[in-house]
């Protein structure tokens, strides 16, 4: 029982990394707090938790700065503190500086962005009173470059320099901060960014641009939601007591080549 009566929140919950560290939360006995824009999935995921009376699902976009406050505010009125934050919501675009419009990079920074910070703003004042653990769900590029990949890459370093600079400043109030950097991990989200790339570079052969995936790691295969979770899990924990401004990877040992 990892977390055992710890109140965790979730952002970006309903489906994939998120929807899999639901359940290894619940299963480490947290009581979960987990948020989505789509109202229909989160009460999916409810139902196939048994309605556990530990899982709580609210409605939430994180740029919008009124619903995450009410997130919070709902939390702590409901159980008085936040133990553990997985700020999980993230968007992903594929694209050179040229073929990207202002549009779509402002729309992605919000969430990939400015969501992670509004979501450790509204929740380290409450942390801040008996300590915690947050991690941030990042990506390889955190740590390396790739082609096609400007902008978000940009948000990506953006926020692994934002985990390291918030760990210093809130590790004298035992609050931890890490992020998780996967490489390509087998989700809805990730599949939709796999067709993209598949329509632009393998004439829309999505079978061969994911063989070609399996192929570009030591480990040959992708990852899968319930791995990355594990990790999660084990970050949120006291377990990971003397581990902050970490950006770790879990990629099949796609970095260290």
């Amino acid at each position: 029982m990892l977390l055992s009566k710890k109140v965790v929140l979730i952002t970006g919950g309903t489906s994939g990394i998120g929807k899999a560290t639901v359940h290894t939360c619940l299963r480490e006995w947290a009581i979960v707090f987990f948020t989505g824009r789509n109202d229909q999935n989160g009460q999916k995921l409810l139902q196939e938790c048994g309605n556990n009376e530990n899982l709580f699902f609210i409605k939430n976009d994180v740029t919008n700065v009124a619903w995450l406050e009410n997130v919070v505010k709902t939390i702590i009125q409901q159980c008085g503190t936040i133990d553990g934050v997985f700020a999980n919501a993230w968007r992903h675009m594929v694209g050179t500086i040229e073929d990207t419009t202002l549009e779509q990079r402002r729309n992605m920074f919000a969430v990939d962005v400015e969501g992670v910070f509004l979501t450790l703003k509204y929740c380290l004042p409450h942390m801040k009173k008996q300590g915690g653990s947050i991690v941030i769900m990042w990506s390889d590029q955190c740590l390396i470059g790739k082609g096609e990949s400007a902008a978000y890459g940009a948000a990506k370093g953006a926020v692994g320099q934002l985990t390291k600079s918030a760990a210093i400043d809130y590790a004298q109030y035992n609050i931890r901060i890490n992020a998780v950097c996967p490489w390509t991990i087998d989700t809805p989200l990730a599949r939709g960014a796999m067709k993209g790339f598949a329509d632009k570079n393998f004439d829309g052969d999505f079978d061969q641009w994911y063989a070609f995936l399996e192929k570009a790691q030591p480990i040959q295969r992708l990852g899968k939601s319930e791995e990355v979770a594990e990790l999660v899990t084990f970050m949120l924990s006291d377990k990971a007591g003397f581990m902050t401004g970490s950006l770790v990877s879990i990629d099949g040992g796609y970095v260290a080549g």
